[in-house]
């Protein structure tokens, strides 16, 4: 288990994975874990109710053992319970192992690849064993780290920009680290495009992303105070295109520290992963792909690390395909009753097709649900991406997004080519990469074009998404452009939904046309 922000539970059962609860999806509090500053008031609370879940789910009456980080530890001892024979006994485990933070995010991303060896790198904005580590991962010995890189939180300075841009904060909180701080990198990413890089302001970027990170002594990280001292920023949050220019120089200075830091790591490695929170900086990850083959993880934030623990402990001999391994609906004895009330139909591929070429936008609630920050078919609002004006459409009539924010297309690996500029150095399974839109498709993909025509795109196969690789078959029978627009299916500032409630209060309360509930297709009456 890993209890901090994004906080999840994973179990396994003779060795084999069965399935990760991410505390959000329980308590529908975005990022959540057993942390006050994001809303958890009991962690006691939490905890019971996402173990007694899998205990029951699962016809558990101990647990052997429990992995979980020295963090936890620590929450447990300060918060919780006092001695490690009181965590065992509320845990109703027999004993416990402590794994450190970045190994966690390390093994769970080597062990959902193929490879049998290979190097990779974990950063994010810190853990128990740093924020910025080196690893070399072999199938047969395991994960082992090879370097700590102190001195650098490029990540939290990163997510710090936007605590002071118009556009992107609207969480409260009086300074970072009291705010909702983990929605800004990809609102961040999204608005730099827009902006201009300015090399006048490398000196002052360059010192802003060197050394720890350090706390003011009124609320402003005395690193950004430099910053904003160096290259004349107003007092307080700015906007305009002072703002895009900032966030496009910050996102420039990123991929160049990491660069600077990690070149050396890459030698003549023909694969490198690329894990932890700040792998979910697609930029970068782009960028990186240009030169290598480089693997990022569905779920390389906080989300998936008791995941990695687990994986560390198991050392799987075969890839684990973690996609899906996230839970059902919690609520499915209501079905039936949803599927009468609102007339629910069985229905055709075909059919779906249809209404998404005629500009319907659908919502999908299958199976199990993604393991990560995003919605890859299983818990996804679903439309047309080839509909004149659809960004716009889907924000005015369900979403409310900024309007600076992309949409991410699908559609399947074997055509990605034809509509986008992939190379064979990335996996674009997971939405980890964005590829340049051909710039003959630029016109009719509007709607999934960013501002810097590139696209948050996201392949899938027959093996991997059989429901969603039929449902582009069909698409293709009807439309001679086989892309939908994928965006997770969620109320605003929650997180991915989970249960058949919430998808019919978003058909009831947005504009949305209609809901896939498993088998069974719900029109808006």
């Amino acid at each position: 288990m890993y209890l901090g922000h994004n906080a999840s539970m994973t179990i396994a059962i003779d060795d084999k994975v069965l399935e990760v609860v991410e505390f959000e999806r329980m308590t529908n509090i975005k990022n959540g874990g057993c942390m006050a500053q994001i809303g958890v008031k009991d962690p006691k609370v939490i905890i019971t109710i996402v173990k007694d879940y899998l205990m029951n789910k699962y016809r558990v009456k101990r647990f052997d053992l429990l992995l979980m980080n020295h963090h936890d530890l620590v929450c447990f001892r300060r918060g919780i319970f006092l001695s490690e024979k009181e965590i065992l006994k509320f845990m109703d485990s027999d004993r416990f192992e402590l794994v450190h933070h970045q190994l966690g995010h390390m093994a769970g991303a080597f062990y959902q690849t193929d490879l049998n060896y290979c190097k990779g790198i974990s950063f994010d904005g810190g853990g128990s064993d740093g924020n910025f580590n080196v690893f070399e991962c072999q199938r047969e010995t395991g994960v082992k780290q090879l370097e700590f890189i102190g001195g650098y939180t490029i990540g939290m300075r990163y997510s710090e920009i936007g605590q002071y841009t118009k556009s992107i904060r609207k969480e409260p909180g009086k300074n970072f680290f009291e705010s909702e701080a983990l929605v800004y990198p990809g609102k961040l990413m999204g608005l730099g495009s827009y902006g201009t890089v300015k090399e006048e302001w490398f000196p002052a970027f360059e010192k802003y992303y060197t050394g720890n990170y350090l706390i003011g002594t009124d609320d402003i990280n005395a690193n950004y105070k430099v910053l904003k001292t160096e290259i004349n920023l107003p007092d307080g949050e700015f906007d305009g295109q002072l703002e895009a220019d900032v966030v496009a120089t910050s996102q420039f200075m990123f991929e160049k520290k990491f660069d600077d830091l990690v070149r050396l790591y890459f030698g003549d490695q023909g694969n490198f992963i690329v894990t932890g929170g700040c792998a979910l900086n697609i930029l970068n990850n782009q960028k990186l792909s240009l030169e290598r083959r480089i693997f990022v993880p569905p779920n390389p934030h906080d989300g998936g690390l008791s995941l990695g623990f687990m994986l560390n402990y198991l050392k799987p001999k075969e890839a684990l395909d973690a996609t899906y391994l996230g839970p059902a609906v919690w609520d499915p004895h209501t079905l039936t009753e949803y599927v009468e009330k609102y007339n629910g139909q069985p229905y055709t591929f075909h059919e779906i097709a249809e209404d998404l070429v005629a500009g319907k936008i659908i919502g999908v609630v299958r199976g199990g649900s993604e393991l990560g920050p995003r919605a890859l078919g299983n818990r996804s609002i679903l439309c047309h991406a080839a509909v004149p004006g659809m960004k716009d459409i889907l924000n005015k009539k369900v979403k409310n997004r900024e309007s600076y924010r992309p949409f991410a297309p699908v559609c399947h690996e074997a055509i990605a080519s034809r509509y986008f500029e992939t190379n064979p150095n990335s996996n674009y399974r997971w939405m980890s990469f964005c590829p340049t839109v051909r710039e003959e498709y630029r016109e009719v993909l509007a709607s999934v074009t960013h501002a810097d025509n590139t696209a948050r795109l996201q392949t899938v196969t027959e093996t991997q998404n059989d429901w969603l690789y039929y449902l582009l078959l069909q698409v293709h029978q009807v439309h001679s452009v086989p892309v939908l627009i994928n965006t997770s299916f969620n109320i605003a500032g929650k997180p991915i939904l989970n249960t058949y409630r919430d998808a019919i209060w978003m058909l009831e309360n947005t504009q949305m046309d209609g809901v896939i509930l498993e088998d069974y297709y719900i029109r808006k009456l």
